[in-house]
């Protein structure tokens, strides 16, 4: 009998496997309508994380690999992706950026410890179940002194928070979410012992739009 983390994987896979063929003509001009885009968006992960050359880069939610190929473009960085879709793999594969493309979850990162300078993720951690083991995890590969950053759309209170998962699951082809309230996520974040050293806005006015 499937538990409740297995079924709520499985609905993830299913419904990204699905969104896997229009995911970018879908999403990427929402950003814009947002102010920004994944160009500008690379810019600030890799800022914001204090890149230089030979750093080694894991993209969690890799998706289609939109972003991961603005970050390459800016970088030429050694990326390694992890998705819990096969089909939105297959579709970022085809980038060409990618010197590694591993299908799993983020709350299991199948490397050694402090395998990574940065870990990123955008969009994808409302999307994963246990947010504390995930961060965990991201903790654990990454290096003493790397860095992570999440970009995340964070609601700004319950009501809004309930309305985002609904929103979720209508328009994101069955999506399951554990939207989190920003305040939320630093308590997590700091559980699994790790430092929030800075935050910030994209885009328009929006407090929910946030890493």
């Amino acid at each position: 009998m499937m538990n409740e983390k297995n079924i709520y994987e499985s609905t993830i896979k299913n419904a990204f496997d699905e969104w896997a063929d229009t995911y970018e003509i879908e999403v990427v001009p929402k950003l814009k309508q947002r102010g920004y885009s994944y160009e500008s968006l690379a810019n600030t992960i890799l800022c914001e994380a204090g890149y230089k050359p030979g750093m080694k880069l894991l993209e969690l939610g890799t998706g289609t690999g939109v972003l991961g190929a603005e970050v390459y473009k800016l970088s030429q960085a050694d990326i390694t992706g992890v998705d819990i879709s096969k089909k939105m793999l297959q579709q970022a594969a085809k980038k060409n950026i990618y010197i590694n493309l591993i299908n799993g979850n983020a709350d299991i990162i199948p490397f050694d410890d402090q395998s990574f300078h940065i870990i990123y993720t955008a969009f994808m951690i409302h999307s994963v179940l246990n947010q504390l083991k995930a961060l965990t995890e991201m903790k654990r590969v990454k290096t003493e002194d790397g860095k992570i950053i999440v970009v995340d759309l964070f609601p700004l209170n319950q009501n809004i928070a309930r309305i985002s998962k609904e929103h979720s699951k209508k328009y994101e082809y069955g999506a399951l979410a554990n939207y989190l309230l920003r305040e939320e996520l630093e308590e997590v974040i700091q559980s699994a012992g790790l430092t929030v050293y800075g935050k910030g806005q994209l885009g328009e006015e929006r407090a929910h739009i946030s890493y």
